[in-house]
């Protein structure tokens, strides 16, 4: 064989491996044939790094996870965080998962249109981050801690991944939800004070609540608060400009009290730390009852209970008790059950669609797209011949 012969063969060899590579890629890659977004329920939940000392004084470190459940019962890990970075809340709006970090030294957001695979982007404003909702196609966030010392911090974003930084009042801002027409509302762990914003999170105004308020949720035209102080809870039917404090909203626990409170199917469902019992109202604003959660798995339910959410027809908590790690859910949110999860000091948890188009491409295309190009490299040595 000549030299001219040969070099043809080359040229012509890669040439067919470069247009069948190109196949490959397009075809993995494209949704097309699957027609268009297919929209499937998912829960997904964040941690944050988790950080033990033994006897000796060494450190142990759980890195932070990102979990995600089909159903609230079956969980499976899509991300473990590198060293040092922690999620700290969820949500979900205008077709993609949003977290956001916990501690002032990460300062980067997370987003997600399956809950499986996400994307990192820098966050322009500093704060320890506790709460984040969505409503009306505006994303809301909420943080305090500030170089040590309790600063308030918002943030708004249309798209979960820009955000803009407005004014609101010094305060331990702990927990912010929407309401309807544009109004959101946040309540303060620290300071006894509640704001609204009638803008969608540009503009706030502060008032006087008298009591602590650790997270707050909207149901039935009220919104309702937990305290965190035994049996007093907080309401306003005033979309957030005046609030009630009822000494006893909340049935007596033996355990911790009441903390974290969400709204679905027309009940509102409240966990607390250290308590195996959860607390349910169709009201709000009175008639709270309480049940025990029955321990399938993990042995006594009394865990720290971080949050609780509620997406088609299920109710979901997850804790942040890293021994015999659990979470729990319900389709009623009063007969709660215990499911495993992933060790992790899980803090916050949501409900979305995930679009499973996109799930496919990049959970499952990319291993048949590796396996595929190794075998044309593979086509490509065997079919050139020097």
């Amino acid at each position: 064989m000549n030299n001219i012969t040969k070099k043809i063969k080359i040229f012509s060899s890669i040439f067919l491996a470069l247009t069948l590579f190109t196949a490959i890629i397009t075809a993995c890659s494209s949704p097309s044939d699957s027609g268009g977004a297919k929209m499937e329920n998912y829960f997904v939940a964040v941690s944050k790094t988790y950080i033990t000392t033994n006897h000796l004084g060494g450190e142990h470190i759980e890195p932070g996870q990102v979990a995600y459940s089909r159903d609230g019962i079956k969980w499976d890990i899509s991300m473990e965080l590198s060293k040092g970075m922690s999620l700290g809340v969820v949500c979900y709006g205008d077709g993609k998962f949003v977290a956001l970090p916990e501690g002032e030294t990460n300062n980067q957001i997370a987003y997600s249109a399956n809950g499986v695979d996400w994307e990192w982007q820098d966050m322009p404003v500093k704060a320890t981050w506790t709460s984040v909702c969505f409503g009306e196609g505006t994303f809301v966030a909420v943080g305090c801690i500030i170089d040590g010392v309790a600063k308030g911090k918002v943030v708004y974003s249309n798209d979960g991944i820009k955000w803009q930084e407005v004014q609101i009042d010094d305060g331990d801002w702990e927990s912010v939800c929407y309401g309807k027409d544009g109004i959101f509302v946040a309540v303060s762990a620290g300071y006894k004070s509640a704001a609204y914003s009638t803008d969608k999170g540009k503009s706030w105004t502060n008032v006087t609540t008298g009591e602590w308020g650790y997270s707050v949720c909207y149901g039935n035209n009220k919104f309702i608060a937990m305290t965190k102080r035994s049996e007093i809870g907080l309401y306003s039917s005033d979309y957030g400009k005046s609030w009630t404090v009822d000494a006893t909203l909340l049935p007596c626990c033996s355990g911790g009290p009441y903390w974290r409170v969400c709204y679905g199917n027309g009940m509102f469902v409240a966990v607390a730390e250290n308590n195996g019992s959860i607390a349910f109202s169709t009201e709000g604003d009175k008639n709270w009852d309480t049940k025990a959660i029955e321990a399938v798995v993990g042995g006594d339910a009394a865990r720290d209970w971080q949050s609780v959410c509620y997406g088609d027809g299920t109710f979901v908590a997850v804790s942040a008790v890293n021994a015999d790690p659990i979470a729990m859910y319900s389709t009623n949110g009063i007969d709660w059950k215990t499911t495993p999860i992933e060790k992790a000091h899980w803090k916050s948890v949501c409900y979305g669609k995930a679009d499973t188009n996109k799930l496919q491409l990049f959970a499952s295309s990319k291993k048949k797209s590796n396996s595929l190009i190794a075998s044309v490299m593979q086509w490509v040595n065997d079919k050139i011949v020097f």
